[in-house]
């Protein structure tokens, strides 16, 4: 009888091994489909912060550019208007910038 008794609880061990084996395998494919889940979330909000980012360098750089050409036209209407001036002030720029690199030496 305790031959019987012991291949009885071998056998329920046996079971609840099996039972315990299949429940951790349940959690682990919960787990993995969990994480692939917050994987492609988290990529979604990548590709999503990636185009604002893309569009505001876009439109930052267009900004920017169209203030440079309309200093530019500023300076060039400036230069036309008033040449001499122009010429004067190149030249000042001209000795200060030479005075300043002089002194360096």
């Amino acid at each position: 009888m305790a031959l019987s008794k012991s291949k009885s609880n071998g056998t329920d061990r046996q079971a609840d091994f099996q039972a315990v084996k299949k429940q951790l395998q349940n959690a682990a494919a919960e787990a993995q489909d969990a994480v692939r889940h917050s994987a492609a979330e988290a990529e979604e909000r990548l590709r999503d912060a990636t185009r604002q980012a893309q569009a505001l360098a876009r439109d930052t750089y267009a900004e920017g550019s169209n203030r440079a050409m309309a200093l530019r036209d500023e300076v060039e209407t400036g230069i036309r208007r008033h040449p001499g001036l122009a010429i004067a002030g190149a030249l000042g720029g001209g000795v200060l910038l030479g005075m300043l690199l002089s002194r360096r030496r």
